[in-house]
């Protein structure tokens, strides 16, 4: 599933961007909910979540 489908059907995303692409992906980024700029931020996202129950 890619992120502008995920978003168009309300599902959860995290979306990993290096910030050379911040312009390019801005308008995704506004409906992501959450963006991160590596796989560990996003792991420690997901971490967050599970174990913190939310």
């Amino acid at each position: 599933m890619d992120a502008s489908t995920a978003v168009s059907l309300g599902k959860p995303l995290i979306l990993i961007r290096p910030e050379s692409h911040h312009h390019a992906l801005k308008e995704l980024s506004e409906k992501a909910s959450v963006t991160v700029e590596s796989v560990n931020q996003a792991m420690k996202v997901l971490s967050y979540i599970f174990e913190e129950g939310l």
